[in-house]
């Protein structure tokens, strides 16, 4: 029989984090779905259930903690999350026996808002402010360990130059900012021929494993920054493309998403016009929207497989701000006109 003490809800919340931490560390979720896993539960979770056994917990104790969420101004996907948590913990209490009942849980309605992508004329805002602000001067006697991260100045008015290839690079080849943080020159292969193109054999992400055929502009942006990284002395096989110096992925990732908020405010593009906030990810939909947009009879499933997801994912997220006018010209073509793919690669090549 299970001990009192062993069926409050705080053990069994603790014990499923050490299990959701081994399935990270096996490979069966993602590193970072574990660490979110960790931070809700002790955040918000085990603090409200703290004095009580998991099998007295009820509906209506479910209720007030959806209350609770909602107070604090949560989006209904992060209620759900949150509930989802809440879920995992009642599942792992009910296989080691510390309950035998799992309460109903209340229905959330999802809201989901697209993080939303950029216009050409903003993608070339983006590129022109990146250079700009990799050229400004940061006053030395700023430097100090509380304006560090990882060994590296991170608290400074300037980005990297780096910075300019991630977005170019993102917007050609459809990759997902955590694919930015652990990408090395190993997995890129230089395409010449009919096509031109990178062929990236990623790490997996998402459960996706699928290699990704970027567009001809990535090229060029890949050679620029493998001479950038040949001068630095970070261009072999195992080096990292962007701040390779920075062994802790996980801090240089921070710092990435760092200097490109600095980007978006320096552009006032952090606010989309549905109030949502951009970052790294609005990239990666900006290049889907793109070939939505742009390329000439691109199927969904080609597209999908190629940025390594659903073509479900790609209707409710990257799809859903399209309007049929902005497709005017692919709507009204017809075989033998004008190529709307060439008038595509010009708006990713110029900025």
């Amino acid at each position: 029989m299970v001990s009192e003490m062993n069926t409050a809800f705080n053990f069994i919340a603790e014990q499923a984090i050490n299990y959701e931490k081994i399935r990270a560390e096996s490979g069966e979720i993602a590193w970072k779905s574990g660490k979110n896993f960790e931070y809700r539960v002790r955040k918000i979770t085990i603090p409200f259930f703290i004095d009580k056994q998991i099998s007295g917990i009820s509906s209506q104790d479910l209720l007030k903690l959806n209350q609770l969420l909602i107070s604090r101004g949560l989006s209904s996907i992060s209620i759900a999350q949150y509930f989802q948590d809440v879920k995992k913990i009642f599942n792992h209490a009910e296989i080691i026996g510390a309950t035998e009942r799992i309460p109903k849980f209340p229905k959330i309605k999802k809201r989901s808002v697209p993080r939303g992508g950029f216009s050409p004329a903003e993608y070339r805002r983006l590129v022109v402010a990146s250079r700009e602000l990799s050229r400004q001067l940061d006053h030395e006697k700023q430097r100090n360990h509380r304006y560090t991260a990882g060994g590296v100045y991170a608290r400074t008015n300037s980005v990297p130059r780096e910075m300019e290839f991630v977005i170019r690079l993102m917007i050609n080849g459809f990759m997902r900012p955590t694919d930015i943080f652990q990408i090395k020159h190993k997995h890129v292969k230089v395409i010449k021929g009919e096509f031109c193109y990178l062929r990236l054999e990623l790490p997996e992400t998402k459960r996706h494993i699928q290699q990704i055929v970027t567009l001809r502009p990535a090229v060029r942006v890949y050679e620029a920054l493998k001479q950038n990284s040949f001068v630095k002395g970070y261009s072999d096989d195992e080096d990292y493309l962007f701040l390779p110096e920075i062994t802790n992925r996980a801090t240089a990732g921070r710092l990435i998403s760092m200097h490109f908020n600095k980007i978006l405010n320096h552009t006032d593009l952090k606010i989309g016009s549905k109030g949502q906030s951009k970052s790294m990810y609005s990239l990666r939909h900006t290049a889907i929207m793109f070939r939505l947009l742009f390329g000439q009879g691109i199927d969904l499933l080609t597209l999908a497989r190629n940025s390594r997801t659903s073509v479900q994912m790609i209707e409710q997220f990257y799809a859903s701000e399209l309007k049929s006018e902005m497709n005017v010209g692919l709507l009204q073509s017809r075989r033998g006109g004008v190529s709307i793919s060439r008038r595509y690669l010009s708006v990713v090549s110029k900025a």
